[in-house]
Order: structure tokens, then sequence, then C-alpha cells
């Protein structure tokens, strides 16, 4: 069942993609880089979001706060077993918040359209496994003209990222 949004959740999912996106330790130039090497360097930023969040609702023990609620991609965690069988096997996002809602983070960055492809299967995969309230998926527009970026404010492309947002609480946030 799909969890319902509320301004607070909302609110929580973009600063926490203004704070990834945005922040001045975000690479804009990638194509020198692995996407894996992106993956690596995003982690402390997504750690820091929350590291703040935890502070200002009043816990104490912030790091083992985030370290309890904040998995990503290949780490050693007992959380690997927690999620459910779909479709035969468990999805695994690239970064899996558990607190203060249960969100998968994919990330792609490429020059052609078939990425995009993915990442939108892989974030509807992982809303329809029932495991997550919410998916972010990043996508870093790499072709030279940044055509992905300028169709997502077309009408038929903004609409498909309303209704991802409507009928799977999927953020899809298309970047340079």
């Amino acid at each position: 069942m799909k969890k319902r949004k509320s301004k607070k959740s909302e609110a929580f999912l973009d600063d926490l993609c203004i704070a990834i996106t945005e922040s001045y330790l975000f690479r804009t130039r990638t194509s020198r880089i692995s996407e894996r090497q992106m993956q690596a360097e995003i982690r402390p930023l997504i750690a820091k979001y929350l590291e703040e969040h935890f502070k200002d609702a009043g816990y104490v023990k912030i790091d083992k706060m985030v370290h309890d609620n904040f998995y990503w991609e290949g780490q050693d965690s007992s959380f690997q077993s927690d999620r459910s069988i779909f479709f035969g096997g468990r999805r695994y996002a690239d970064y899996i918040i558990l607190r203060p809602y249960k969100i998968a983070i994919e990330y792609k960055k490429s020059g052609g359209v078939a990425a995009l492809n993915t990442l939108i299967g892989q974030g509807i995969m992982a809303s329809a496994s029932g495991d997550y309230d919410y998916c972010i998926l990043i996508f870093q527009d790499e072709t030279k003209d940044k055509r992905i970026l300028k169709s997502k404010d077309l009408d038929r492309e903004s609409g498909f990222i309303d209704w991802l947002w409507d009928t799977f609480n999927i953020r899809l946030k298309i970047i340079k």
C-alpha cells in the first residue's frame, strides 16, 4: 500500500534532493568519472543531511541514528536480508533510508535515454515491492546538448514525472 504524502514528508524529500544535487561537493562534470565513484561521493551528502535532520529532531546519539537508518549498496550489513522477495528477488537501492521514512534512492548518469528508462524501472520496482514509502531517482544528463534535461519541462514529460509521484511516490530529478 502506498504511503500517504504529507507536507512534512514532501519537504523532507525535496530538501534531501537539494542537499544532494545542489551541494558544492556534487560534481556536475562527470564524464571522466564512473557512476560508482559518483555514488561514493553522494553517500556523505546523504549522511550529512540525515545528521542535520536527526540533530534538529532532538536525537542525542546522532551518529548511531545515521548508522542504524542509512544503508548504501555494497555496505556490509545485516540489513541485506530485510528486503521482501518480489518477482523472485530482493531489491536493493543504491541508498536506503529507514527513518524518518523508508526511502530508496537510485542514481544514474548517462548520455542516453536507455539509462533513464532503466532508472525509472528500478524506481517502479522499488515502489511496487512495498519495501519503501518513497523513492528518489536522480538522473544526471550527460548528453552534449542536455536534451534529456531540457525535455523534462515539456508537457508530456512533466506530466509523466507528476504521474510517477502521484502513482508511485517516486521523485524523479533530472539534472545536468
